[in-house]
Parts: structure tokens; C-alpha cells; sequence
């Protein structure tokens, strides 16, 4: 991929992991983080790291502008945190892009939105469920891009009105934008096997999900070679052949993907199939309950695991029983809270492997457990994940 560069918006989990494999490709990387010292010793020649913070009145400087103008693909892994008029974070993204694609010489070929990520630690609970949030309860039936959004949920109206918006802005500049609706993303150092190796308690979202039949899953590995998929294919045309001051890119190849698969529901403002916006789902071929894996993760470490299963975690339905509404319940914090529905649905991949071409390295939890278990840390370096858990924190 060379004279290939990335920029990426919030330095988190998924997206360290899609910058560390970007620069293994020679791909250039500018990122962004808020928290810039943290990830410090992860810079370098290939990986220039800049501040931003909207919310703390750090928009990008000018460094910052000319690299994204210079970038040939443009990733947010930055999760909504309200409706998109009360977002300064999403306000500040989109002003940004477009100042860059109205500056002569714009390399920018495509964007990527992460629609499930974004690992602020104060979101993570949230941010592992969006995948359900977006598609709602399907009372365990199977799911793909097509299927109208069914949520439920304030966080699910929120990030359907952030997919929408990063819509809006794609067909207002022209670039073809890819939605990637993440399963809840594992890896090294955030698994069951991690957590049963550290006797970590599950938090209140992994609790939920224990009582849940169906969950899909994708690993983060597979995630990042979804992005660098889609990167490669956004790789068009050289800069010199297109028109000063434009970022408008020869959509042949996108525009004849979609009039042969065009059709789909409609969110306010998202059209899927719409010719610069696609919906691919990033997970794997085997949705499971928590529990299942959960034992496969104690059959890897032997069965002899101190303590077995950490405690306070609901036990995980089977897959042959009737989908349930959770009911209220009590804790000893909060005493009863209001009923949920569980959101049961199965969610397909097949638009990744036809539109990306993408060969799972874990097609189930099985493979991406074990491969954990024999000690593989991709898609990261072991500093990465040094910068990432920085404090313990996890």
C-alpha cells in the first residue's frame, strides 16, 4: 500500500491495533487522542500523534488540518455521546473534514466509522453492546445491513443518529463513507480468558449478556483487517489525476457495488445502498451465549482455573431455550430497576467476506481464544498494549 497514509480520529483499542498494522503495511499514520502523553512512546517516524480534545477546547492545529487533508483514508473510532446538535466532538470531526476537502490537493479517497467503538473508559460498558443497540430485539432471528433498526434504547437512537450523520456529511463531500457495526470486539488483554486469568468480575454489560442466547462477537484482529480491507479499497486513482481543490473520487467501482445490491432499509438520513454510504457488519460466523465460552476458556486453562468462574454473573441461558425479557431485578446497590428486552438476534457477515473479501482469523470464539492462549497478542505490539492499560486499568 504505499503512498498510502491513514489518519485516524481517538487513539483507543480497536484503532491502536489498526495503526500498528497500518505502519506494518507502510502506511503512514497520523492519530489523534486526547490524552497524548499516554500513548507517547508509541510515536515515530510512521505514526505522528496530535491532540484533540473539542470537549476540552483542543481542536486539531495546523499540523493537524494539513495531515488530514494529506491522508488517503480517514477512520473515527470516537463514539457519539449525544444527539448530533449537543455532540461538540462530532461537530468539531465534520468542520474539520470539511475544511480538508475544500483545500486544493485533498488526497482524502474514503472514510470509516466505527460504529461500535471508542474506548473511553468511562464508555467502555456501553460501547461493547452497540451492535444490539443499533438492530434492537429480533427475538433471535438473523439479522444483516438490511434489516430496519429496532432499537430501543436512548444510546441506540444516539448512535443511529451518529451513523446518519456521518452519512449526511459523506454524500455532502462526496466520499464514500463505510459504517463498520462491530460485534463486542475481545482481545488480548479484554476476554473471558483474560478475565478468568485475573478473576476479574464481569461488569454490569457482560452480566446482561451472560443472560442473553445470542451474542456476536468479532475479534479485534478482525476488525482491523475489515478497515485496512475497506482502506485498500477506496485505493483508487492518483491525487495528480484529479481536479485541484476536490476530494471527489472515481466511484465506478463503488457505484456498480451498489446498483447490483442497492437496496435497503432507511434511518432519517441514512440510506443503505445509497451510493457513497455501506453498512458492513463486523462480526463472527457463531453467535454464542457468554456461557459457552466461558467454559471453553476454562477447558484452555485447564479446567483448574483458582476459584472457577469470578462471581456476581448471571448464569448464561441456553441456546434452545425461548428468548426472555429480563426482568426487573435487585441489587444491592440499586435495589429493582425497570425491565429490559435482551435484544436476541443473530447478526450476519456476509457483506464483509463478498465486499471486503475478508478471511476471519477467528470465524468463532474458539480460534480467537486459543489463539490468545498460546500467546498471540495481534494485532497488537507488546507496547501498545503497555500504552493502552497504562495504571492497571483495563
Amino acid at each position: 500500500m504505499a503512498n498510502q497514509s491513514l489518519f485516524i480520529f481517538g487513539l483507543g483499542y480497536t484503532s491502536t491495533g489498526i495503526a500498528r498494522q497500518a505502519q506494518a503495511r507502510d502506511i503512514s499514520v497520523v492519530s489523534t487522542a486526547r490524552r497524548v502523553q499516554q500513548f507517547a512512546p508509541l510515536a515515530s517516524e510512521t505514526h505522528k500523534l496530535l491532540l484533540f480534545d473539542p470537549a476540552g477546547k483542543q481542536q486539531l492545529n495546523e499540523d493537524g488540518m494539513q495531515a488530514l487533508q494529506q491522508a488517503t483514508y480517514v477512520v473515527t473510532s470516537i463514539p457519539p455521546v449525544a444527539a448530533k446538535l449537543y455532540d461538540p466532538v462530532l461537530q468539531a470531526q465534520h468542520r474539520a473534514l470539511r475544511e480538508a476537502a475544500a483545500a486544493p490537493g485533498c488526497q482524502i479517497r474514503g472514510l470509516g466509522y466505527l460504529s461500535s467503538t471508542g474506548k473511553q473508559q468511562q464508555q467502555q460498558q456501553q460501547q461493547q453492546r452497540m451492535v444490539a443497540c443499533v438492530y434492537g430485539d429480533w427475538q433471535g432471528a438473523w439479522v444483516d445491513e438490511s434489516c430496519e433498526p429496532r432499537t430501543a434504547t436512548g444510546r441506540g437512537v444516539v448512535r443511529l443518529e451518529a451513523e446518519a450523520a456521518w452519512a449526511a456529511l459523506a454524500q455532502q463531500l462526496q466520499l464514500p463513507l463505510t459504517i463498520f457495526r462491530l460485534g463486542g470486539i475481545y482481545g488480548p488483554r479484554r476476554s473471558v480468558l483474560h478475565n478468568l486469568q485475573t478473576q476479574a468480575k464481569p461488569n454490569r454489560s457482560a452480566a446482561r449478556r451472560g443472560e442473553q442466547r445470542f451474542t456476536s462477537r468479532c475479534h479485534v484482529a478482525d476488525v482491523v483487517q475489515a478497515v485496512l480491507a475497506d482502506m485498500q479499497r477506496r485505493r483508487l486513482v492518483s491525487s495528480t489525476t484529479l481536479p485541484a481543490g476536490t476530494c471527489e473520487p472515481h466511484l465506478q467501482q463503488q457505484q456498480q457495488q451498489q446498483e447490483e445490491g442497492g437496496q435497503g432499509f432507511t434511518w432519517p438520513g441514512l440510506q443503505v445502498g445509497s451510493r457513497y454510504v455501506d453498512v458492513i457488519n463486523v462480526v463472527d460466523d457463531e453467535p454464542a451465549p457468554r456461557g459457552d465460552v466461558e467454559q471453553y476458556a476454562l477447558q484452555l486453562l485447564g479446567g483448574s482455573q483458582a476459584g472457577g468462574l469470578p462471581e456476581d454473573r448471571s448464569s448464561s441461558s441456553s441456546a434452545n431455550q425461548e428468548p426472555q425479557q429480563e426482568q426487573g431485578s435487585s441489587s444491592s446497590s440499586r435495589g429493582s430497576r425497570r425491565a429490559e428486552v435482551l435484544e436476541e438476534k443473530r447478526v450476519r457477515n456476509d457483506r464483509l467476506k463478498a465486499q471486503l473479501g475478508v478471511q476471519l482469523l477467528a470465524p468463532t470464539y474458539r480460534e480467537g481464544l486459543a489463539a490468545m492462549h498460546a500467546g498471540s497478542i495481534a494485532p497488537f505490539a507488546a507496547e501498545d498494549l503497555e500504552c493502552l492499560f497504562a495504571g492497571g486499568s483495563e
